[in-house]
């Protein structure tokens, strides 16, 4: 098998490997379910993610998967994130987007708020140059009283490899949630 990968792979052999992934941050594996993507976003992660479901017998199996390279999140951030969501859905009944953003100077979490256009069932927003110190870790946004899912537009558009968040059901005492690396689950 080796000898129709090199034929076919030729130019790409330090880029794909069969059953396994090569060294590096962006690369390529072929498995037996599949062409594989991993990505190694330095203080975020590394995300395997299917990208061509197919067969090839007698390798081993690849699978989507999330090892996280951040320090865990404080409980305080996601409380604070859902006050902040209940205040704007009081004042003008809106869904709304946060980033969660990790200050590697100060050592601690914060919440940005980008400019942005809402209204009861979307958002658009600016996007935020933020310093090197900055690291960028995931993008939440509420749902008002809706329930916490992800829509085809934020499939479509929330592909860089990171975490997602979206919070629902605001009015209730304890708010739905869904939570996701890149396009694969990761907790509900």
């Amino acid at each position: 098998m080796s000898d129709v990968f090199s034929q076919l792979f030729s130019n790409n052999s330090e880029q794909i490997k069969l059953g396994e992934f090569p060294a590096g941050d962006y690369c390529f594996g072929v498995f037996s379910n599949g062409l594989f993507e991993k990505e190694n976003v330095p203080f975020v992660g590394e995300f395997t993610t299917l990208k061509t479901p197919f067969n090839v017998p007698s390798l081993p199996a690849g699978a989507n998967s999330f090892s996280p390279g951040f320090i865990s999140i404080p409980a305080g951030v996601l409380v604070e994130t859902i006050n902040f969501y209940r205040k704007v859905m009081k004042t003008i009944k809106s869904e709304v987007m946060t980033m969660i953003v990790y200050d590697t100077v100060l050592g601690q979490y914060k919440i940005v708020v980008p400019v942005q256009i809402v209204s009861g069932a979307t958002v658009s927003y600016e996007q935020v140059q933020f310093e090197e110190h900055q690291k960028y870790i995931m993008s939440c946004h509420s749902h008002v009283d809706m329930s916490a899912f992800f829509s085809g537009t934020d499939k479509k558009k929330k592909k860089k490899a990171m975490l997602y968040g979206v919070i629902g059901k605001l009015s209730q005492e304890t708010p739905e949630m869904k939570f996701r690396a890149k396009q694969g689950n990761i907790a509900s």
